[in-house]
Parts: structure tokens; sequence; C-alpha cells
């Protein structure tokens, strides 16, 4: 099955009915297995993001499409999408394998590594600096463009990042094999710092370990900060709106309007900085993908800025997975709930309720002098002085303490 092949064929060969399961791939708009694999970036996605919204009723502009969840047709739906994906993920990785090997130098070992090997040693081998001219040239092109007097290049917030920039300006105009640019990439390389100052990160010692990767010895791959706050991701979409606009992505107009989409996200939910950076993540993967199907910077984000579901999927799975802090033994409602390991562990409400009612109840005034008859007291004994629940404040050492200091020990 070669990539691009239409969806509503494949379906329609399995003898899928074209209400609904057509008509929803159609409503959607999965229509070859390109957009299904840049779509659901796993397989088990499949699940969650096309299949479960038919389950449970999608509505259209003239009618609800809806599938039966243990319908034999839903079944043979749900693996009819996996073998696409599957089918299509396979033909791309066998592409991409074969122009790794085609654009790799001839080695000198008799042994030639694996396919696994070859792409891994090209991606450690990906040019490292920009070709000669090109950082004066694009930065008086911008300069110049419209003629505007004074129109200056923010070099601060990519100089630095050269490795970075290089790899975005060989995919973007010699492979046309686009990779996803991660939100800390940037900030961690650069040399400066937003406020100007020295970029600490950027000035340490670098991992010189080496590894065996299919026979090659190749370096080890470098961390790269992972953003905690709101701010440090604001900080890298702005360094990435002028990585895309140095390499010619697209014009300032397309590249402000998808960076001021992920800041009003970021804006948005500022509590919940790793949504809106698995959000990035996915988001720029999905735009890879497409833009190696041959689709514009500007169509390809247009795409992402205009699937509201697809966006608000990835927002409320990363929620999902930050708020979750007990797993369900069994199954259906009345299964129990116990703590994930590592989690704190939930009090019983006989225990909520004791120390709610202590907390507002007073001690009792009977048993401050052990006079308290009654079998089932409704207040708390414990010392009304120092909050201890075996004596009074007759008995307790703290009221003794004080007499003894005011009137002297024989009292």
């Amino acid at each position: 099955m070669a990539l691009g092949t239409q969806v509503a064929e494949a379906l329609a060969s399995a003898g899928l009915p074209d209400v609904p399961f057509i008509q929803y791939m159609k409503a959607i708009g999965i229509n070859n297995s390109n957009m299904l694999l840049s779509y659901c970036l796993t397989r088990e996605e499949i699940d969650a993001l096309v299949v479960r919204p038919l389950i449970q009723g999608f509505k259209t502009q003239t009618s609800t499409l809806k599938a039966e969840e243990d319908d034999a047709k839903t079944r043979l739906f749900t693996a009819s999408l996996r073998v696409i994906w599957y089918e299509a993920s396979r033909q791309r990785a066998t592409e991409e394998a074969e122009i790794n090997k085609n654009s790799q130098p001839p080695q000198p070992s008799q042994t030639a590594p694996n396919n696994a090997a070859a792409s891994a040693a090209n991606t450690s081998n990906s040019p490292k600096s920009l070709p000669r001219s090109v950082w004066t040239t694009q930065i008086k092109k911008w300069e110049d463009k419209q003629g505007t007097s004074g129109r200056r290049f923010p070099q601060e917030q990519i100089l630095g990042a050269e490795s970075i920039l290089a790899r975005l300006w060989h995919e973007h105009n010699e492979t046309k094999q686009y990779t996803a640019l991660h939100l800390g990439e940037l900030l961690h390389a650069r040399s400066f710092t937003v406020t100007g100052d020295v970029n600490n990160l950027a000035t340490k010692t670098k991992d010189a370990n080496l590894k065996i990767v299919g026979g090659d010895l190749v370096q080890a791959e470098q961390p790269v900060l992972d953003p905690k706050s709101t701010w440090v991701i604001m900080d890298g979409l702005a360094a990435i709106k002028w990585a895309y606009i140095f390499c010619d992505y697209g014009t300032d107009e397309d590249v402000e309007c998808y960076i001021d989409f992920f800041n009003k996200l970021a804006r948005k939910f500022p509590s919940s900085p790793e949504a809106v950076k698995n959000c990035w993540t996915a988001s720029s993967w999905r735009i890879a993908m497409s833009m190696r199907a041959g689709r514009s910077f500007k169509v390809a984000t247009s795409e992402v800025m205009a699937d509201q579901h697809w966006v608000n999927q990835r927002l409320s799975a990363s929620h999902a997975r930050e708020d979750r802090p007990y797993k369900s033994k069994g199954s259906g409602k009345g299964s129990a709930m116990s703590p994930i390991k590592g989690s704190p562990k939930k009090p019983s409400r006989g225990k909520i309720l004791k120390d709610r009612f202590e907390k507002a109840t007073p001690p009792c005034t009977w048993f401050q002098t052990n006079q308290c008859n009654r079998a089932k007291c409704r207040f708390p004994h414990k010392c009304d002085i120092c909050g201890d629940e075996g004596h009074g404040s007759a008995n307790c050492w703290h009221n003794k303490w004080q007499k003894q200091k005011k009137w002297g020990k024989n009292h």
C-alpha cells in the first residue's frame, strides 16, 4: 500500500458501507493514508482520536453519524484503519531509509550497516554549519525588505544555534525531509538569553562520550532544555519564530500567525505548560509530515489552527495524564480506586470526618478534671492546654510548671 492511498477506496474494498464510516472519514478530512499517518502519530491513537468520536456520535451539518461499539462492522472499521496506518508507516520508513542510504558516502569497511544504523549515522552526520554567506545574505535580505530604513533582525534570538539552523536550512532547501523543532532546542543552544546575558547552558562542556551504532562510532546525543513554565515556552516560541523566518519557511505574516496561536494557548493554560508543550510537539510533527507531502508552510499550519478538535484532543489528553492520581482496579462504575505508585495515599472518609469534627468541637470540660462519666462523650477528650489525649488540664505538666513558677514548689 503506497503513501497517498485513498482511505475511502480502502474502506469500500473491505466491505464497509458508505454510512456512517466513509462519510465520517470524509467529514473529518482524512482522505488518504498520508493524512491518517499525520493525524495519528501512533497506531494506538486511532482508537482514541478517530474511532471513539464516531462511537459517541459525530454531528455534521445535516445529520449525526454514529457506530455501535461492539458491532462487527465497527471492529472491521478499526482494523482497516490500523492496516492502512501500518502499511503507510512502513512505506514511509522504507523511503526514508532509501534516501539516507543513497546520500551516505561510501564506507571503507567491507560490511555495510543495516538501514536503521545507517539512518542513525546520517542523522549524527547532518550539516553542523550553515553554507558560506547564508547568514549575512538572509539577514540583509530581511532588513532590506519593503525598503524600510532602520529594520533590524534580532540576531541574538538565534545566534549560537547555527547547528540547528543548518539542519532547518538543509531540510527546507535540500532534502525536504522535515523534522519537528522542539521548544527547548534553540534556548539550549543559543549564545544569549532573552535578558541579554550569556547563556550558561550553551557554554557548558558538552558530553564527549562516544557510542557505537551499527558498527559506526558516533557522538552521544546532547540533552535539550525542557521548558517547565509558561514564560520559558513563550521564549522558545519567539526563538522558533525567528528561526523559521531566517530559513524562509514562510512569510513573516504566516510565521507570526502560527506562533501567536501557540502564544495564546500558553496564556490560556498557564498552569498546564506540559499540555501546551505536548500539543506543540504533536503539531510540529504533523506540520513536518504535511510539508514532506509537498504542502507549503502556510497550508500546513492553517490546517492545524483550523482543526480545533484535534488541538483540544491533544490538550485534554495531556490534562488527563497530569490530573489522574489514582488508577482503577477492574471495570464498571463500582470499581475500586487505588493510588498510583509514588502518589499520596488517599485518606479514608472516617478519618476526614473525624478530623473535621475535632477541629470544630472544643475539648470536654468535665474531662479536664477527670469528672466525665459519659459512656460516649461527643466532645473530644484531650487537654485544652497542650492538646494531648492522655490527660486533662488539671494534670497537665504545663499547668503544674506555671503554678510552681508563680507560687513556689510547695503549691
